[in-house]
């Protein structure tokens, strides 16, 4: 990844923000949120705050999916489709156990299914990889 100087990463997130906001969106009623975080199966404080943020949006009638990592031994088919599972790579962290992992990059599918969710919603918690590419 290229070091590109922070005045030029807040001008094109400003220019990012003002395409979005030019975009009309008819009939934009429905809350639809997408949730970037690394690690949504490893049971942390930061993975219950998230379940219980989307718990909450749920009851109040959101749409919420969740881009995340899965760790190498989970089954992806037990995901709903309200994950959106992206590649990631392990995270050693020997005091917290196996599992941790950090997503790598957005594949153009995984780019499509976010287009066809349409968001007007999103919450990054961590700026990994795929959080860098998706405000880009």
């Amino acid at each position: 990844m290229e070091d590109v100087p922070l005045l030029d990463q807040a001008s094109n997130l400003e220019a990012g923000l003002s395409v979005m906001r030019s975009q009309i969106r008819p009939g934009d009623k429905e809350l639809r949120v997408l949730i970037f975080t690394a690690s949504y199966f490893i049971l942390d404080g930061v993975t219950l705050t998230i379940r219980r943020i989307a718990s909450h949006l749920r009851s109040k009638h959101a749409v919420v999916k969740i881009v995340t990592t899965v760790p190498n031994d989970f089954d992806k088919s037990q995901c709903d489709d309200s994950i959106i599972v992206v590649p990631g790579i392990d995270i050693p962290l020997s005091q917290a156990g196996s599992g941790y992992g950090i997503g790598v990059n957005l594949s153009e599918s995984t780019i499509r299914e976010m287009e066809r969710f349409k968001p007007n919603c999103v919450h990054f918690t961590v700026p990994d990889f795929i959080a860098l590419e998706a405000i880009k």
